[in-house]
């Protein structure tokens, strides 16, 4: 009898309506993932190509002529970034798992 219960807790009866959905759900996550890569990326190169202009600049905006204050704000650009980055390759990874338990019927990649 346990048997029956723990096989029916994890066996997922997905009607087409259902799949419908879920393969909607993929196919919007997976493009706002890649869109979220392409816009850290090139916000990652404007970076890296203007990085010490953007610097001065926020420390001549400052009015403290520091640089510290320009390089910190820097670093928790980045820390940003990475931050994106790591949730967005989450989204796309769930995209992903979630198509392919579309495919092949696969409750284990739904769950």
């Amino acid at each position: 009898m346990e048997q029956d219960q723990s096989s029916s807790l994890f066996e997922m009866d997905i009607d087409s309506t259902d799949q419908a959905y879920l393969s909607s759900v993929s196919k919007w996550t997976r493009m706002i993932s890649i869109t979220g890569f392409v816009v850290c990326g090139l916000m990652l190169l404007l970076l890296a190509a203007f990085g010490s202009k953007i610097a001065t600049l926020i420390a001549s905006l400052s009015g403290l002529g520091q640089t510290n204050l320009a390089g910190m704000l820097i670093a928790v650009i980045l820390i940003v970034f990475t931050y994106a980055a790591i949730w967005l390759y989450f989204l796309f990874k769930s995209s992903s798992l979630l198509k392919n338990g579309l495919q092949n019927r696969s409750t284990i990649d739904l769950a």
